[in-house]
C-alpha cells in the first residue's frame, strides 16, 4: 500500500461535513476537490514512526485511505466522467454507505441524513431509484424486528454485493431479520394456489380471488410467522393485496393459470343477491 499511490495513510477521517459543501456559482457538489485537499493535507510520510508496524497504526489511529479515483472504480463510477448526467454527491453517499455494508446491505432508515438531499425517506427512495435504474444499486424488500414491532423496509447492496433471487434472510440475513418476498417465495405461493386449484376448484378448477387470500393467509403465518394482529393490521390489506398481484402476475406469466374477470352471485341471508363483480 505505501508503494501504492492509489491509498494513502492518514491519523483522522476524513470529515462528513465534505458532502454538504457547493459550489456557489455552479450549484455542484466540491466533495471531490475537498476530500481530494484533505487527503494531501492530513496524508503521513512514509518515514513517519505510527507506520513501523500494524501496533503502532492502530495505537495511533491510522487510517488507509483510497483515492477518489479508486474510490469511483469501486462504486461502479470510473467512467462517470463520459456521462451525459453526473451521479451527484447525494447519490454518492448512498453508494458509498452501501459499499460500507457489502453483502449485509443497508435499511432505508440507515440512509436517511447521510447528506441534506437524503433528509427524507421520499429523497432516499428517488436517489435509489436513480441508481437501480443504472444498474449501480440493487434492492430487496425485508422485514426487520425491533422494538417490539416488526418494519417492512428496503434493504440496498451495490450491484456486485446483492444476494441472489433466492436469498433466505434467516441463514444469510441480518440478526431479527425476515424475508418480505423473494423469488422463491413467489413460486412457493404459486404451487400452493395451484394445489388448491385442482383441489378445490372444480372441473374447471377455477377459485375466486377471496378465496385464494385465504390460502395467502395461511400461507404467511406459517412460513412468515404472521400473526392474525399482523393480517388486521390496517397498512397489511395494500401489503397482502401487492403480493397476491405478484403471484397472480407470475402464474400467468408461468401458464400456470389464466385470470378473468367473473360476474358471480353472493347470497345475502335466505335471498340470492344480484351479480357481483369478481376475480377468478
Amino acid at each position: 500500500l505505501a508503494e501504492n499511490d492509489e491509498f494513502v495513510f492518514v491519523k483522522s477521517p476524513l470529515p462528513e461535513t465534505a458532502y454538504d459543501e457547493i459550489d456557489k456559482d455552479t450549484k455542484m457538489s466540491l466533495w471531490k476537490e475537498i476530500e481530494e485537499k484533505e487527503i494531501e493535507k492530513r496524508a503521513m510520510k512514509l518515514d513517519d514512526p505510527s507506520l513501523r508496524s500494524r501496533r503502532d497504526a492502530e495505537t495511533k489511529n491510522v487510517r488507509v485511505v483510497a483515492r477518489v479515483r479508486s474510490r469511483d472504480l469501486a462504486i461502479g463510477l470510473g467512467d462517470e466522467r463520459s456521462w451525459s448526467m453526473k451521479t451527484g454527491s447525494d447519490g454518492r453517499a448512498v453508494l458509498d454507505a452501501c459499499a460500507r455494508a457489502r453483502s449485509v446491505g443497508v435499511p432505508t432508515s440507515a440512509l436517511l441524513n447521510l447528506t441534506k438531499g437524503n433528509d427524507s425517506a421520499q429523497k432516499v427512495a428517488y436517489q435509489v431509484k436513480t441508481l437501480v435504474a443504472a444498474g449501480l444499486c440493487r434492492k430487496r424488500e425485508a422485514l426487520l424486528d425491533g422494538e417490539g414491532k416488526r418494519e417492512k423496509t428496503s434493504v440496498h447492496y451495490l450491484a456486485r454485493f446483492a444476494p441472489a433471487a433466492d436469498f433466505i434472510a434467516s441463514v444469510d440475513g441480518t440478526p431479527g431479520e425476515q424475508n418480505y418476498l423473494n423469488a422463491r417465495d413467489i413460486e412457493e405461493i404459486s404451487a400452493s394456489f395451484a394445489r388448491s386449484m385442482h383441489e378445490h376448484g372444480g372441473e374447471s378448477g377455477a377459485m375466486f380471488q377471496s378465496d385464494l387470500g385465504v390460502e395467502l393467509y395461511r400461507w404467511l403465518a406459517r412460513r412468515k410467522g404472521w400473526t392474525d394482529e399482523d393480517i388486521e393490521n390496517p397498512g397489511a390489506k395494500s401489503r397482502i393485496g401487492k403480493i397476491f398481484a405478484r403471484v397472480k402476475d407470475h402464474m400467468v406469466e408461468k401458464g400456470i393459470a389464466t385470470a378473468i374477470v367473473a360476474i358471480h352471485d353472493v347470497e345475502r341471508g335466505d335471498t340470492a343477491g344480484d351479480g357481483t363483480p369478481g376475480s377468478a
